[in-house]
């Protein structure tokens, strides 16, 4: 009985690894969370209501749409395709008594266009790709907030400095459509 559970867990484990690994290369981005302090320095920029359509790409656990919704009544839905942080999300959800929303999908193959405010924390790679269906799709006045990597060919509206010094960056890009 000891020999199959033990096989059993190595079995799930080596599932999980799998599909972990397939989403990193499918994706490029790895789940990182965006550090509470810095989701802060967002809300405190933002000036939204309950008639805002806020989209978080990549939203990992669900947390800064969850701060999103909590200040300012804005509906919120994320997409996430890393099962793990998808998991977490619908934990923090439960968690908070949350309204968000957070689909376990690509958000590359999604309408975004009903969106007032894009967030994204993902990586340098994508950000032309990620610039390109937001330029097509969300309608003038949208604002898309990057944390950490810039959109190639937009220009920022204002640029948020964090104040660290980190590998990636230090800055928070504001942009308007």
């Amino acid at each position: 009985m000891v020999i199959f559970i033990v096989l059993v867990i190595v079995v799930l484990v080596s599932i999980l690894t799998l599909v972990i690994f397939t989403v990193l290369v499918f994706t490029k981005v790895p789940f990182v969370k965006t550090p509470n302090h810095v989701t802060q320095m967002v809300l405190d920029k933002l000036d939204l209501s309950e008639k805002d359509i806020v989209y978080d790409l990549g939203c990992g656990d669900g947390s800064t749409l969850i701060a999103i919704e909590k200040k300012f009544g804005a509906k919120t839905i994320g997409y996430e395709i890393s099962p793990w942080a998808f998991f977490l999300g619908q934990v923090n959800i439960a968690r908070y008594h949350a309204k968000t929303k957070i689909l376990y999908k690509n958000f590359y193959k999604q309408d975004l266009s009903d969106a007032t405010v894009i967030f994204c924390f993902l990586i340098n790679s994508v950000m032309d790709k990620v610039g390109q269906q937001l330029k097509k799709q969300l309608k003038p006045g949208s604002t898309v907030i990057s944390f950490a990597f810039h959109i190639p060919k937009w220009e920022p509206v204002d640029i948020i400095d964090t104040g660290e010094n980190t590998k990636i960056s230090s800055k928070i890009y504001i942009y308007k459509v």
